[in-house]
């Protein structure tokens, strides 16, 4: 004997749980992360270099740098100078606030990088001192206030001359290791 509200609830509790994975899988498919280098150009100019990485399930059309919807006061570079706004491929950018979208490009693939640029007159001690500077989101459409990915931050990438005493320091490390045991 068939019970006659099990089929309706059977379908509403598929119905539920089909969405939410529907759901679930849209809000994990853009995912990003980023580092960003500097050049001074000349006494108080300075360009910066974006290297954002896809590293969703989707691509990714748009970047919001230092912006995000999830903590206030929202716009997060030192000030308003970003100027020269560019980037590979095709991407271009807008100042907005204190803040630059990054969109029009060819629309970067899961595991692909794209370089993006902009030049300011903040340092870059003055930029890693403003409280959440590179704090972004990324879109897989248009730049949209309502549908970002999770928040990821555009780290600094290491200096080669960083990288390079690291590399002198482990040496010399293994080398005095070596002394000890003969």
């Amino acid at each position: 004997m068939k019970m006659p509200g099990l089929t309706s609830l059977r379908f509403a509790i598929l119905s539920t749980l089909l969405i939410g994975s529907v759901l679930a899988s849209h809000g994990q498919g853009v995912l990003a992360s980023g580092t960003i280098s500097d050049i001074q150009e000349g006494p108080s100019l300075w360009l910066y270099s974006i290297t954002l990485t896809d590293t969703g399930t989707s691509d990714i059309d748009s970047l919001w740098y230092a912006w995000t919807p999830d903590v206030g006061s929202h716009f997060y570079l030192p000030d308003t100078s970003a100027a020269d706004i560019s980037g590979q491929d095709g991407w271009t950018g807008t100042a907005v606030n204190k803040s630059i979208q990054f969109s029009d490009g060819t629309p970067l693939a899961p595991g692909d990088s794209v370089v993006l640029s902009y030049e300011a007159d903040f340092s870059p001690t003055t930029l890693a001192d403003a409280a959440n500077s590179g704090l972004s989101v990324a879109y897989d459409g248009a730049v949209d206030a309502s549908d970002p990915s999770p928040d990821f931050t555009v780290e600094a990438a290491p200096e080669p001359t960083s990288l390079a005493l690291l590399g002198m320091t482990i040496a010399g490390l293994a080398a005095a290791g070596r002394r000890l045991k003969k």
